[in-house]
């Protein structure tokens, strides 16, 4: 990014956390201008949205701080660089920003009909808040430009984000994709595992590389390699990303593999029981109408199953309601938990192993 010229946006700039450190890089790119005239500069490349009043007052306020020595010199203030609005609302005019950074927020929402219409590209049955900001990004980002977001990990994969990923994989391909590897240290509170990645409008989808971030020592970060990947030929299929050095190895050869489960009889599905939206219906005690919960908890790392519900929000029954009997497993199934499926396929994979020698050790490790 070239700080001197960049125009940047925050779209849910909440409390300034990418907008000052955005705003000090600007000022150090024209170190040795007019104090003043480097002030002006600022303000006409460096935009922030935010729909809560006081969230963009904050803003404010941490980026006249931030260039505070800057203030002082121009014998001037900051004007104001953040715009109380819904960015969703918004319409971008001009040519573009070069970077469009920030944490959007996460979740489910209902979207009104015009806006339903208007980010329909990218969805598929209901919308989550970080898909749509993502969409957003990429209207208001130039030709060649980056966006660079923190959001949940959970758009590399399943039907709600497919629409997104095919977006995506056209429009403005991941250049680079880090996973932080331990929320604790990194987010306070934060139930969701997260990632930062970096798009390039009309970037190459075969030339993404994959990290994971962790804390370190006093506040500091560290970052390791991955490997590198390639977005699916259709852009809309789950994106493969490695997690760790082995996993790369392990990527490249499932990609060779003429097999995948639907091969072996099976289909492939995440629990469908999501614990805050059907909360109500969690119980502690078994009885008339209830069955037991199996949470991704119960594999345990060495294979063997455990009915507990230790952690927290997790309860060992659930008596559905007549509109939640869907989410009620009725038919035969193998439960994995995917560590311990990493960890009984790596080695077998990495060695060669043929179809029968895998079917055999999921056959031990999960019946």
């Amino acid at each position: 990014m070239d700080w001197s010229s960049a125009r940047v946006l925050d779209p849910a700039c909440g409390g300034g956390a990418f907008l000052a450190p955005v705003a000090r890089r600007m000022v150090a790119s024209r170190e040795g201008l007019d104090a003043r005239a480097v002030l002006r500069d600022v303000e006409r490349r460096l935009v922030g949205f935010e729909v809560d009043p006081f969230a963009a007052w904050m803003s404010q306020v941490v980026l006249d701080v931030a260039l505070s020595g800057l203030c002082r010199e121009a014998g001037a203030q900051l004007g104001s660089v953040v715009r109380v609005c819904d960015s969703l609302e918004q319409v971008p005019a001009g040519e573009g920003f070069d970077l469009v950074v920030g944490n959007p927020p996460y979740g489910r929402v209902t979207l009104s009909p015009p806006l339903r219409r208007k980010f329909k590209r990218s969805l598929f049955g209901h919308a989550n808040l970080y898909g749509v900001f993502t969409d957003l990004a990429l209207r208001f980002t130039r030709a060649g430009g980056v966006i660079a977001y923190v959001t949940p990990t959970s758009f590399l994969a399943g039907e709600y984000f497919k629409a997104l990923r095919g977006l995506l994989g056209r429009e403005a391909p991941p250049a680079s994709i880090g996973f932080v590897g331990k929320r604790k240290g990194v987010f306070a509170d934060v139930l969701q595992e997260t990632l930062l990645a970096t798009y390039q409008r009309g970037g190459d989808s075969s030339a993404g590389t994959a990290h994971f971030i962790s804390s370190g020592d006093n506040g500091s970060i560290e970052v390791g390699a991955a490997g590198s990947f390639s977005l699916p030929e259709s852009p809309d299929q789950p994106w493969l990303m490695p997690r760790t050095e082995a996993q790369g190895a392990l990527l490249s050869r499932v990609g060779a593999s003429p097999y995948r489960l639907a091969d072996y009889g099976y289909k492939v599905s995440t629990g469908p029981l999501v614990w805050n939206r059907h909360k109500t219906s969690l119980q502690e005690q078994p009885g008339d109408g209830r069955y037991p919960l199996v949470w991704a908890e119960s594999v345990r790392s060495n294979g063997r199953f455990e009915f507990r519900a230790a952690k927290r929000n997790h309860k060992p029954y659930f008596q559905p309601t007549p509109n939640e009997r869907w989410v009620v497993t009725d038919f035969p199934c193998v439960l994995l938990q995917r560590t311990t499926a990493m960890e009984e396929i790596e080695p077998l994979v990495a060695r060669g192993a043929g179809r029968e020698t895998l079917e055999r050790s999921l056959y031990h490790a999960y019946y």
